[in-house]
């Protein structure tokens, strides 16, 4: 059985009134929207649009609660240093005042993870 770790980057994004056309199109946000997949240390990139009233009707017949996203990106990540060391070498301030346009920051949540695979 082959045993190997990575680690996922989960980010759930809310994003301020009035701005989500703008996240949904990424036309005015071409600068966020090309982030995961030019990020360095970056191996994989999945982005989900969250559908709020599909989601809200999914929890309540499961008993769930919800909370209102918008996004979810999931970075793959071979090493939290790799990544760091990576985005260290990017224009982190381009990245964050693109950012400042339309995230609702105390609504959003970010986490890391790892996954482990066993075959």
């Amino acid at each position: 059985m082959r045993h190997s770790s990575r680690h996922k980057a989960l980010v759930f994004l809310a994003v301020r009134d009035g701005q989500k056309a703008t996240l949904a199109g990424e036309i005015e946000a071409p600068i966020h929207s090309q982030f995961g997949v030019q990020q360095g240390g970056v191996r994989g990139y999945v982005q989900f649009h969250v559908d709020l009233g599909l989601s809200r009707e999914a929890a309540r017949s499961a008993g769930f609660g919800i909370c209102a996203i918008d996004n979810v990106s999931e970075l793959h990540i071979a090493s939290l240093e790799e990544f760091a060391q990576a985005a260290s070498l990017t224009d982190a301030q381009a990245v964050l005042a693109d950012e400042e346009l339309f995230v609702d920051r105390p609504n959003s949540v970010m986490f890391t993870s790892d996954e482990i695979i066993r075959l």
